[in-house]
């Protein structure tokens, strides 16, 4: 994944969230979720490797944003991920 490794879990604020590959999503359009009841971030296993990165990162924020309760509206999220999603730092 040019260099970037999708871990198994990631830890916020001491809250630690399960990374895991789901080729069963609810729907078509779906490449990745957030479960905050279980602490678990599913992403789509068939997507390509750029595809992944970026969802994972999507879905962090979307932890962020459930474990602060910031408050966050889904085109932030999106907004936010395009911004991080285009650092150099994680390519």
């Amino acid at each position: 994944m040019g260099g970037y490794v999708i871990p198994d879990n990631i830890v916020i604020n001491g809250v630690k969230i399960q990374v895991l590959f789901n080729g069963s999503l609810d729907s078509h359009d779906e490449y990745g979720r957030y479960l905050p009841d279980k602490f678990i971030i599913e992403i789509d296993p068939m997507l390509p490797d750029e595809k992944k990165r970026m969802v994972l990162i999507h879905e962090i924020i979307e932890a962020i944003n459930n474990i602060y309760d910031i408050g966050l509206k889904h085109h932030q999220i999106n907004l936010l991920e395009a911004g991080l999603s285009s650092m150099e730092l994680f390519r």
